[in-house]
């Protein structure tokens, strides 16, 4: 695989998990304006930029788009993973703060298989053999 393929790669893994929170807000009914998810957006922006600034896009070359969307796919599973824990059975007072239906939809953290070089997880293998 050549850099370019790996960030595509990297930027459908990204495109993937970001349709999986968005799914989960709607969900959860939250929108995205509500002041809490603005607040992680402003973390997660400000994580990125602190990690993989701007200006070091001539020093990184090739390999920043990569990275840059490998970290924000990181963050976003993380949101998700924070978001689903609070989601609870009706009845269960303690547990979250919104009862939903927990019916299978997708966002229990399993990744869906798939038969392209894409697939879930994929950028992280092909890195893990450098």
């Amino acid at each position: 695989m050549t850099q370019r393929d790996l960030n595509r790669c990297a930027g459908k893994e990204l495109g993937n998990a970001e349709l999986k929170l968005e799914k989960l807000l709607k969900q959860l009914g939250i929108s995205r304006d509500d002041p809490a998810q603005k607040a992680w957006e402003a973390y997660r922006d400000a994580q990125l930029a602190a990690l993989y600034p701007q200006e070091d896009i001539p020093i990184s070359g090739t390999v920043y788009p990569m990275c840059f969307a490998l970290l924000k796919k990181t963050l976003t599973e993380g949101r998700i993973r924070d978001l689903n824990a609070l989601k609870t059975q009706e009845g269960d007072v303690c547990g979250g703060y919104r009862a939903v239906n927990n019916k299978d939809n997708g966002l229990s953290g399993k990744s869906p298989t798939t038969q392209n070089a894409c697939g879930a997880g994929a950028t992280e293998k092909m890195l893990s053999h450098w």
